[in-house]
């Protein structure tokens, strides 16, 4: 079973620990998804009717499982499709990701989504996973101005992201802990460069293939059977950021 908030952890700490920024990466990808975005039936594209926004709206957000990811993207035929699935995969290819990180082409198409809900220039990770957490409904008077629906659509999403929190979480002591050993291990750094005396080389390799585990990655086994050393040495295009 996936550990959702292990996911959300290792959003959170590529961030800190990675360079460039994958944020930083995603936002080269917004006009091209956002082009896409606004081919789709189901997305609001700021109709002139402020009612037929809301309830656009309205029905997107209480949709479990939100129609926006790289399943329709992969199949869609139309030129902006296209364009998008380039600017995806641009923004992740740099990245010494392992087996099992597809689902990180969901979070690149849903990050840019959110910042369509909010109008906002700033972006933050935001994730849906495909799973059956339908969030509370909401309601918002047609009279409501714009910044209103804005504000409560913004909620909404947070008190799902709690809710799957909550639900779905299989562990949570350590996560973040053993989410930073996993990302640095997969920067390059070896376990005894990331032990300590508090933590041996060990404890740092079997917490690690722990937590990808439960984020849903396969560490390949020539990765994984790199000594400790770094005698298997891996080009990869990311550099660390200083300490």
């Amino acid at each position: 079973m996936i550990d959702y908030i292990a996911r959300q952890e290792f959003l959170r700490a590529i961030d800190s620990e990675w360079e460039p920024s994958p944020l930083g990466r995603v936002a080269g990808a917004v006009p091209d998804v956002d082009a896409w975005l606004d081919t789709l039936p189901e997305f609001m594209r700021l109709p002139k009717n402020p009612q037929g926004e809301i309830l656009a709206w309205q029905k997107n957000l209480e949709n479990p499982v939100w129609p926006f990811r790289w399943s329709a993207l992969e199949s869609d035929l139309k030129v902006e499709a296209v364009a998008a699935r380039r600017a995806v995969h641009e923004c992740l290819s740099i990245y010494p990701l392992p087996q099992g990180a597809e689902w990180l082409r969901d979070v690149v198409i849903h990050t840019i989504a959110y910042r369509k809900i909010q109008r906002a220039e700033i972006l933050e990770w935001a994730y849906s996973p495909d799973i059956p957490i339908k969030p509370a409904s909401i309601s918002v008077p047609y009279k409501d101005l714009e910044a209103d629906f804005v504000n409560i659509a913004r909620r909404m999403w947070r008190r799902r992201n709690k809710e799957i929190s909550s639900k779905l979480s299989l562990r949570r002591t350590n996560t973040k802990r053993d989410i930073k050993w996993l990302v640095r291990w997969l920067n390059g750094e070896s376990d005894s460069q990331m032990a300590s005396s508090r933590f041996d080389d060990g404890t740092i390799r079997r917490a690690r293939a722990r937590i990808a585990e439960r984020v849903g990655f396969t560490l390949a086994e020539t990765l994984a059977a790199r000594d400790d050393k770094g005698s298997q040495k891996r080009v990869i295009a990311v550099k660390p950021k200083q300490r």
